[in-house]
């Protein structure tokens, strides 16, 4: 992950070596989770976007906090055209 933008009440994710950008599966990027400053985490609504990610929730007003593929055995299918996975990341650091 190169850095993250909020736009509209959306949160967009820049990918360091992006070209090409898609899900292995042909659906919507999986893996993603969103949260605010109430610390409430929800599976978050994604779509690919040229060579972005884009989040949101109905269920989060203002997300703030993205963490990707961050489960003890994560399902996601975010590749790039070279077909390698996206890392995965977290953009808070709360302890819990």
């Amino acid at each position: 992950m190169k850095n993250v933008v909020e736009e509209d009440g959306k949160l967009v994710v820049h990918f360091n070596h992006a070209k090409g950008l898609k899900t292995a599966n042909g659906k919507a990027p999986s893996g993603f989770w969103i949260a605010n400053d109430e610390k409430k985490w929800v599976k978050a609504d994604t779509k690919i976007q040229d060579e972005t990610v884009v989040l949101n929730s109905s269920e989060v007003k203002k997300p703030k906090y993205i963490r990707y593929a961050f489960a003890g055995k994560p399902t996601v299918n975010l590749v790039n055209n070279s077909e390698l996975p996206a890392y995965p990341f977290r953009t808070d650091d709360w302890e819990e």
